[in-house]
């Protein structure tokens, strides 16, 4: 009887420790995107430590497809803006996205 009290006393205290202590800080490597609405760009800066300038086209691509948009093929991704082509409601669109913003500003119906 001696020893489960003596082990109960030794636990006992062991986790009262751990519980003052905190354990140290939890560090998760999740990256969770909570906003409303589309993906925003917020413009040119540092992101995953180099400096960028525009989007990238898969990134236009990726947004163009959230605004609604099927089948989304990229046309041409010289910076300034990104044309693609795209569907929507049964529709053939080609879209015009700035590089810089993430705005779509302009489309035609093809």
């Amino acid at each position: 009887m001696r020893n489960v009290t003596k082990s109960f006393a030794i636990a006992a205290t062991f986790f009262a420790s751990m519980l003052l202590a905190g354990g140290g800080p939890a560090l998760a490597k999740v990256k969770i995107y909570i906003g409303v609405g589309d993906f925003s760009w917020i413009g040119p800066g540092y992101y995953g430590g180099k400096y960028r300038e525009f989007l990238s086209c898969g990134e236009g691509r990726w947004i163009v497809s959230n605004r609604g948009y099927n089948g989304v093929r990229p046309i041409d991704c010289s910076p300034r803006f990104y044309r693609y082509e795209a569907r929507r409601k049964g529709k053939f669109w080609r879209l015009r996205l700035d590089a810089r913003t993430g705005e779509i500003v302009g489309r035609t119906r093809i």
